[in-house]
């Protein structure tokens, strides 16, 4: 666990609800250089929302750039956990507020929905 991550979510992080719950459960499972691999389920239990949110909200938290997402496998090819990288420097950030992270997670839905390509990348 990351005291620093921690404190950074609980004294500059614009995020609420849900999203800071989910952001605070990274930052918990965090090590000193913000690095961690929780399982989603995880996340989802220590933030006590949805496996569906958790993952909206990954991928929202991937798009702004303050996630970092590297999927894993095992040698046999089975999926595994995946390693989160937290940028510290945008954990404050003045643009990541609800509304970005809410309009960002239905944009990704509707793509879902449809079956179309995840927006790329917002730059914040």
């Amino acid at each position: 666990m990351s005291i620093e991550y921690l404190n950074a979510v609980f004294k500059t992080s614009k995020t609420k609800g849900a999203a800071r719950l989910i952001l605070l459960s990274l930052a918990d499972t965090a090590s000193d250089e913000g690095t961690c691999f929780p399982s989603i389920k995880t996340l989802s239990r220590k933030a006590g929302v949805s496996v569906n949110v958790t993952r909206e909200y990954l991928r929202a938290f991937e798009k702004i750039g303050l996630v970092s997402i590297t999927h894993r496998a095992t040698d046999s090819g089975r999926q595994t956990s995946n390693v989160y990288q937290i940028d510290y420097r945008i954990i404050g950030s003045e643009i990541i507020t609800g509304e970005l992270l809410n309009s960002i997670r239905c944009v990704s839905r509707q793509a879902l929905k449809h079956g179309s390509p995840l927006v790329t990348r917002v730059t914040p």
